[in-house]
């Protein structure tokens, strides 16, 4: 056999194998993807259960005040993600919807997490549009860091327009590890062009209040592995 038969052999094997491990990479993920989708539907009517698995995401003993886990999902460790909702559970143990707040957070092993992941979270249509910045400030808590950017926006859910604000959430471990976001969001009223001190003290307690976002991460230790 000539040099050149040798190499086109080579190069033919080579891209066999390449083909095997793309073949064998999207079955994984397609594994993954399913039965973190079965676990899903598995907890979808039981309340305490995807409340417990959204504590061995989140960390911590309790989920933070008024807030109920609509959601929890685990790509074995690659990617994982809450949704928490202000709506307590329905008679069927389901919750679909949120009436004033909602917390979307997801970790990855993965590249940056947008703002378009987090939403995506959401099972359904669900769209943000961005107002005026508010705040920006850093939050710390033992072994995290939280970079929160807060800003007013609405969310777009099917024909429904919620006013309010929302705090994006970036948290960066002492020990490095996955990267980790969330969105925070609550409705809050419009604000008016004449005496705004009643709609200033209307977001005290929420997204772009620090010491609100203080306390609401309080409870969690994501960082933990």
């Amino acid at each position: 056999m000539g040099e050149g038969g040798l190499r086109r052999k080579l190069a033919g094997a080579g891209c066999l194998i390449l083909a095997l491990a793309l073949a064998v990479s999207v079955a994984m993920v397609t594994f993954f993807a399913w039965r973190s989708y079965r676990d899903h539907l598995d907890t979808a009517e039981d309340p305490g259960a995807r409340t417990t698995e959204a504590l061995e995401i989140l960390g911590g003993d309790r989920l933070p005040a008024g807030y109920h886990a609509m959601a929890a999902l685990n790509l074995s460790g690659m990617l994982r993600g809450v949704v928490l909702s202000d709506a307590p559970p329905g008679e069927d143990g389901r919750i679909d919807r949120f009436d004033s707040g909602l917390f979307l957070y997801m970790e990855s092993r993965g590249g940056e997490i947008t703002l378009d992941d987090l939403l995506n979270m959401w099972p359904g249509e669900l769209g943000l549009e961005r107002g005026d910045r508010l705040q920006a400030g850093t939050i710390r808590h033992p072994g995290v860091e939280i970079v929160c950017r807060s800003a007013r926006g609405s969310l777009i859910h099917g024909h429904r327009r919620l006013d309010g604000v929302f705090a994006e959430l970036s948290f960066h471990c002492v020990d490095g590890g996955r990267k980790r976001a969330a969105l925070w969001f609550k409705t809050a009223p419009v604000r008016p062009t004449v005496a705004p001190m009643p709609w200033v003290t209307s977001l005290l307690g929420g997204p772009t209040d620090l010491s609100a976002v203080e306390r609401f991460t309080g409870s969690m230790d994501l960082c933990r592995e």
